[in-house]
């Protein structure tokens, strides 16, 4: 109490010093200092700011003279008075009326100035007002902190105090037994931002879009009475805990993106949390969703630091991003409802060990689960039917999975550099594997892949460097391009009839691997087939052939000799019987091997042969 008394003997003394007794209507103050200057003093000077409906319901602004520039200059003007049909803190072309003595217009105005705006500091909105224009205090960014006499106040509207510095909302009802003139002593006393809560009346039912967007206010009260909270209401504020209504039904988009939030609650009734809520909120750590939730829209949770988290029944599918990047979350249930998990839904969840999805589930959506890298083990449930590109891609910590029957199509890095998964048995009803769906699976020795799969797309299990033995599904027309590449132990694979071509790169770097024993139906082998095959030692090549690629067996030294069966059998540049090798120096280079190339006199393997120089004999 000592410091209110204090703070009132200070403010009544400086408001003492100014000339503002010659003002007959409203008690509208401007902290700060305005005006032409006259040997460096300025004009005019502001105190703090009242807004009242006045005149017909005309806003009227006040303007107090500074004291120095009166006592340097005897017989200047006492005051100017605004008027507009809007608020006139909004409107940059009101005019300024002098006023005589008496306190009366003389007849000559000017423009008021938007510098006049940025110096307002502190407001007090009066008891007789019931709404504010959007955008209300815009232009006074350094606005610090308010008194809300009214009890009639409907709404705070959009835009409100966007940008301001305001930390501090005092009103009637939060003042309890002070009186207000100590009330606004106190909101005067804290116009420099030191403040750091906010209450509203219990006559606000509405807050409209970004009306505290990146104020200082960091705790605010608000009505039980309200029921709508406006599009990033609070987005940017220091906000550190908030407690709902229990008429709000919707969280809007941004309401508290990238505020402060350490705590939340919302009472049962809440409908709808809107895409970015929460996004950027780092220090919220926890949030029981109501039941009663039905949508939670993209990225509404996104890098908050929540560690449990369970999905209310109420809904039937998780948006994009929802639950992404959140660096602390361990564990969610996914409850009975829910039947497709979006896009991005729970990526980059680094810390999320266990999810429990419910039986129904039909959709798991791309990247839902990419780089949740202490992700142990997944539990698919048999109603799933599609899981997107790279649903689990970059799970690190990843030993088993179970793919259920209804699955189709394993898409493109759907598994792709999951380096602790072992062994994977492919369902029965998939027809095909995508685009690197199992490389860089390096721990992956075993894989099970059934006749209905056709289709097998490029790099599929690349990288793969603990896979030894595969049998490709008898249906399969073609090995894609890199299909195996790198895949460092792999030491026998059965490619079956029908197979027409084997792509570019198909067994690259495939160390371990010693035979590769070619059906008869296959007719092309791509550049590189089978570069740098270290163990390689026997090729077993059909009369089918028609084409090896150039680089096919380069640098696979244990390979000594090679049949060509077929005369018609085109043979590329470097496609055997060399090894690279570094010099002294360090450059590189292909160098001749002792081998041997069989074939048939006249054909392209002895032309081959002649022009590199090597042995050539003809078929064995």
């Amino acid at each position: 109490m000592k410091k209110i008394l204090c703070m009132i003997v200070c403010v009544s003394l400086l408001l003492l010093s100014l000339p503002f007794d010659s003002f007959a209507a409203p008690e509208l103050y401007l902290r700060g200092y305005f005006g032409d200057e006259i040997d460096g003093v300025s004009e005019f000077c502001f105190t703090y700011v009242v807004i009242g409906n006045v005149a017909a319901g005309r806003c009227y602004l006040t303007v107090g003279i500074n004291p120095e520039f009166r006592e340097k200059y005897p017989g200047s003007i006492t005051g100017i008075i605004g008027d507009s049909d809007v608020a006139p803190w909004c409107d940059v072309s009101t005019d300024l009326y002098y006023l005589d003595a008496d306190g009366n217009p003389t007849g000559e105005s000017r423009k008021l100035a938007r510098t006049m705006y940025s110096n307002i500091l502190f407001a007090i909105i009066k008891e007789d007002i019931a709404s504010l224009p959007e955008g209300a205090f815009s232009l006074t960014r350094k606005l610090g902190s308010i008194f809300i006499e009214s009890d009639v106040l409907g709404s705070i509207p959009s835009g409100c105090f966007k940008d301001t510095q305001l930390s501090l909302i005092c009103t009637r009802e939060s003042a309890g037994d002070e009186t207000p003139a100590d009330i606004k002593n106190f909101v005067i006393d804290h116009s420099s931002g030191i403040g750091e809560e906010g209450s509203l009346p219990d006559s606000v039912t509405s807050i409209g879009e970004e009306a505290f967007m990146n104020t200082k206010i960091k705790r605010i009260i608000l009505p039980q009475g309200m029921s709508a909270i406006g599009v990033g209401a609070f987005q940017g504020t220091p906000v550190t805990e908030i407690d709902l209504p229990g008429g709000i039904k919707a969280i809007p988009e941004r309401a508290f993106m990238n505020a402060k939030l350490e705590r939340i609650t919302a009472s049962q009734g809440l409908e709808y949390i809107g895409a970015l809520a929460f996004d950027g909120d780092y220090w919220l750590e926890t949030f029981d969703i109501p039941d009663t939730v039905r949508q939670i829209g993209k990225n509404a949770f996104r890098c908050t630091a929540i560690k449990e988290l369970a999905v209310p029944e109420q809904m039937t599918g998780i948006d994009e991003g929802a639950f992404c990047d959140m660096p602390h979350l361990e564990t969610v249930v996914v409850r009975g409802n829910v039947l497709t998990i979006g896009r991005s839904a729970f990526s980059n969840d680094r810390a999320l060990k266990s999810i429990m999805f419910p039986n129904g589930l039909v959709s798991i959506g791309g990247d839902a689960f990419r780089r949740c890298s202490s992700l142990d083990t997944l539990d698919i449930p048999d109603s799933v039917r599609e899981i997107g590109k790279s649903a689990f891609s970059n799970c690190a910590s990843l030993r088993s999975v179970t793919i259920p029957e209804g699955v189709e199509i394993i898409e493109e890095n759907t598994f792709r550099g999951c380096v602790e998964l072992g062994a994977v048995s492919v369902p029965s009803t998939v027809t095909r594997i995508g685009t690197r769906a199992f490389s860089d699976c390096s721990s992956l020795e075993q894989i099970t892949i059934p006749r209905s799969v056709t289709k097998i797309m490029t790099r599929a299990f690349a990288g793969c460097s603990s896979l030894k033995h595969i049998d490709m599904p008898e249906d399969i027309k073609s090995i894609p391009d890199y299909l195996f590449y790198g895949c460092d132990s792999l030491s026998s694979v059965t490619i079956p009839d029908g197979v027409t071509a084997i792509g570019n790169g198909a067994f690259y770097k495939c160390a371990s691997l010693k035979e590769a024993a070619l059906p008869a139906s296959v007719r092309a082998i791509g550049s590189e087939c089978f570069y740098e095959c270290t163990s390689l030692v026997s090729a077993d090549l059909p009369d089918s052939l028609r084409m090896i690629g150039k680089y096919a067996f380069c640098r696979c030294p244990s390979l000594t000799s090679l049949n060509v069966p077929s005369v018609k059998t085109l043979i590329g540049s470097y496609a055997y019987g060399y090894y690279y090798s570094k010099d002294d120096t360090g450059i590189g280079s292909f160098n001749l091997m002792p081998c041997t190339l069989y074939g048939m006199t006249g054909s392209y393997a002895e032309e081959y042969a002649e022009d590199l120089g090597i042995n050539f004999a003809e078929n064995q």
